[in-house]
Parts: C-alpha cells; structure tokens; sequence
C-alpha cells in the first residue's frame, strides 16, 4: 500500500517510453474503491466477494507499485539500496501497526478477563511479526482473532521481503527485460498451480487461501505489469490501444459483477476466480495509468475516492477490530453502523495526520536519496 509521493511527471499515450510512475491519482482511487468493499463487507453491508475483490485489487496495487518504483531506481542507478527499501517500509507500515496494537492491547487489559486479554496479546504478535496468514493456514482451526484481517498484511510483508532480492538477482541476470517479464510469468503460473494442485490433493482450504505461496500470483501479475510499463513493453500502437480500452471495459464489468453477482462453486473459485480478479484488476489499472486522460482514469481521479485512498492502510488497520467491538453490544442495525463509522474516522484521521504523515515526510527522504 505504497503511498504515492514520487516527483510527478507526464506520460505521452501513443509513446510508452519512458514511463514514469509519478502521481497518479487513479491509483489512490482504485484504492479507495478496494477499502470500501474491504469494509463494507465487515460492516455487513456488502456480500463477501466484495472484500475478496477488494482484497486482491489491493494485492496487484502493491506488487505493481513496489516493483514499478525499484526499476525506475535500478534504470536510474544501475542498482537499489535494499536498506533504504527496508527502511521505507517500515516508516510506512510499522508506526500506524504499533499504534492500533497498543491501543487495543491497553483496552483488553484493562477491562477484559486475562484469558481474552492473553489471546489478544498472542494475536498481536502475530500482526506485528507478520505471520498472521500462517497461524490461519496452520492452525488447528479458523480463529482469526481481534486482528485477525491483518493476515493480507502478513502475506505482503513476506513479499517484500523476498521480492526485492530477488528482483535485483533477476536485473543483473536476466539478459532483457523480456527474460524478465518470461520469469515472472513463470512464478505466477506456478503460485496460482501449487493453489489448484493443494486443493485437488484435499489439503485444508485454509492452508490453501491463506498461504503465501498459494496467493501471491495477484501480487506478481502485479509486479508483471510494473515490468511491461517501465520497460516500454507495451506497444503505442492504435490497435493496442484499442485492444486495451476493450480489455479494461470488460475487467470493470468483470470485477463490478465478481462482486455483487457471484456464481461459482468453490472448485471453480480456487482454479478459475483467484486468478481472473487479479489479472482483470491488472487490465483496469494499466489503462488508467495510460490514458490519463481517459474515462476511467478521471472516474477513478475524482477527489473523494483519492483521499479514501490515501487513508486506506489506517482504514485497513483499524475498522475490524472497531467493528468487532461494537458489533459485540448487538445494537440495532443503524446505531451500530453510525458508531462503526463514526469511530473508525476519528481514529484513522487521528492516526493520518499524527502518525502516518509525518512518517511519510521522513520516508521521502529516502525515497529520494541518490
């Protein structure tokens, strides 16, 4: 969830090189459109597919933006310092994290009985350290916890940690961007075939939808995509444009209908689904990136969704366990709704503009060190 801070420059739409990530406000909007079905979907509003469409869109935003970032260093220096990557992410993630685990530690502590206080505690190291989708994919049962939404968190933290090495190994071995590209595709076919092959064999579904390896090719169809668009890959030709507006007509269509029009079974979900809304989220923000100018990228530019996006990590952090709480006093459908969000906003503005931002401004330091 890559805050978008880089220096803004323009793209030409008929000329795809050099592109340059810049800011760009439709990705803060598509953002902005996953955390509404993220919390919708808690609030029980939504169905269930909402937060799983907004889960992956997420998912794609953040291989493609990471990526997207360490190549346009790479192309600029020949190289990236991975202790300034480590050191960005932490002053993105780790701040805010400690904030709402703090809190809500104090709270249970303080008025809850020492039994739910301790499975909290253990809940909260699961956040912190990161392996909150292993204890689910692992565990004896599906018990999630106060913290429980953090597993998504879990899996990208572990990415980060892996793909940056590995990208760098890929930059000074591989003899184009092209071999590049090939390679990616490879370890997106095989995550998204290690998923089917762990169901067909009856493995535990949790071991399945939680485990890194078996979702993180949303991820990496990310990441395929930052590659192809820094590199020029993608051709400025009419009828390549052409195809591609097609292409993310029909991913909106595609996704808006995924989600509140779902009719597949869980074996088709498995093998088909959690392959198809990362790859048509791809599709959807390629095109918003390239015509800038465009429908979709005005649509998803409009100033309210681009500021949801902005909060979307403390909204992320913060609305399940608020939800939880209030959700557990069973008041009518309204009052609980009201006090969710009323709740929420205050604490996710208060950690913005106090937490958040201020390590953001810290950040950019070493976003922009040469």
């Amino acid at each position: 969830m890559e805050e978008l801070q880089i220096k803004r420059e323009t793209v030409c739409e008929n000329d795809p090189i050099p592109f340059r990530l810049g800011n760009r406000p439709a990705l803060d909007g598509l953002r902005g459109l996953s955390i509404i079905g993220v919390i919708g979907l808690h609030a029980h509003l939504f169905s269930n597919r909402s937060a799983f469409v907004g889960v992956e869109i997420f998912f794609v935003l953040s291989g493609f933006l990471i990526t997207c970032l360490l190549i346009q260093e790479w192309d600029r220096r020949h190289t990236y310092s991975l202790k300034r990557f480590y050191l960005r992410r932490v002053l993105r993630l780790i701040p805010a994290l400690m904030l709402m685990l703090t809190l809500f530690l104090a709270y249970q502590w303080w008025v809850g009985p020492k039994e739910s206080a301790l499975a909290v505690t253990r809940g909260s190291l699961r956040a912190l350290f990161y392996y909150q989708n292993w204890a689910l994919a692992l565990g004896p049962i599906f018990s999630p916890g106060l913290f429980g939404h953090t597993w998504t968190l879990s899996i990208e933290e572990q990415f980060y940690l892996l793909w940056p090495p590995a990208l760098l190994l890929l930059l000074r071995r591989t003899a184009s961007r092209n071999s590049l590209l090939c390679w990616v595709g490879l370890a997106v076919f095989l995550s998204a075939f290690a998923r089917f092959i762990l169901y067909m064999a009856g493995v535990r579904l949790q071991r399945v939808l939680f485990g890194t390896d078996t979702r993180c090719d949303a991820l990496l169809l990310g990441c395929s995509g930052a590659i192809a668009l820094c590199s020029g890959l993608i051709p400025g030709t009419p009828w390549v444009i052409t195809l591609r507006r097609l292409l993310a007509l029909i991913s909106v269509l595609g996704l808006v209908g995924l989600t509140f029009w779902f009719p597949f079974e869980i074996d088709a979900e498995i093998v088909l689904v959690y392959f198809l809304v990362p790859a048509l989220a791809l599709f959807v923000l390629m095109e918003a990136l390239l015509s800038p100018n465009g429908l979709l990228s005005r649509a998803l530019s409009q100033p309210w969704l681009v500021y949801l996006g902005k909060l979307s990590y403390g909204l992320y952090l913060w609305h399940s366990p608020i939800f939880l709480h209030v959700q557990s006093n069973h008041w009518e459908k309204t009052k609980e709704v009201a006090v969710e969000f009323a709740l929420t906003a205050g604490v996710v503005l208060a950690s913005y503009y106090f937490i958040e931002k201020p390590c953001l401004r810290l950040k950019e330091k070493f976003a922009t060190a040469s």
